[in-house]
């Protein structure tokens, strides 16, 4: 049906923006942005070998669907993987390995912080202003939070072939909350004298604490 469409269409666009991120080298991949990409991860940028398949047609009056999905396999192919053979891992060997990289990256964020990397209020300002932008951040990690994990019961239901709808109703909304939070911090924090943006290193290193995490959910 049109929903459904409308569903497939939205997995695509995820897709091309996640080939897009790939393609360039980006340090954040929007996977967790879809069903369809979260699934495709390990493929995409793991350790598996890849092989694309595009269906097209003969028929004239289908030229420019076929052209589009000749356009789309190209922007895959720009998509590189390394295929390694995979030895079993300890379990806990793999745990021990996995805190001490979310440990590592946490100390290195908070020494540039500390050193004016990140985000900050600028000297003076107004205080009922700085409250204000605090508390909208603190509502859009909320957010933010709230929405990784209904991706990830969303997931894990449609794994399970359960009924997920109630899922994708709360999860639009929250989305839609979250997205309002951000469009209010951003305008926000856009008033003269009151907010120093990140450094683009320190934005990168929390996209990589960001990837670490979502590596953990999987």
């Amino acid at each position: 049906g049109e929903a459904e469409a409308t569903g497939i269409n939205a997995s695509l666009t995820v897709l091309g923006r996640v080939v897009e991120a790939l393609s360039k080298n980006q340090a954040h991949k929007p996977y967790r942005d879809s069903t369809l990409t979260m699934l495709l991860r390990d493929s995409l940028e793991g350790q598996a070998a890849m092989s694309v398949v595009v269906c097209v047609s003969a028929e004239s009056q289908h030229a420019d669907e076929t052209v589009s999905s000749l356009r789309y396999g190209s922007r895959l192919a720009t998509v590189h993987n390394a295929p390694t053979v995979v030895a079993l891992k300890d379990a806990a060997q793999e745990a021990a390995k996995n805190a001490h990289a979310f440990a590592a990256v946490r100390a290195e964020l908070a020494d540039m912080e500390q050193r004016g990397f990140a985000g900050h209020f600028a000297a003076g300002g107004v205080p009922s202003e700085r409250k204000s932008l605090l508390d909208n951040f603190a509502k859009l990690e909320a957010a933010q939070r709230e929405v990784q994990r209904l991706k990830c019961r969303l997931l894990e239901t449609k794994g399970r072939k359960e009924d997920s709808s109630h899922l994708q109703e709360a999860l639009a909304a929250k989305t839609f909350e979250m997205h309002n939070f951000e469009g209010i911090v951003m305008r926000q924090k856009s008033i003269r004298g009151l907010w120093i943006e990140e450094k683009p290193s320190f934005a990168a290193k929390k996209a990589e604490l960001r990837e670490l995490e979502a590596m953990h959910e999987l």
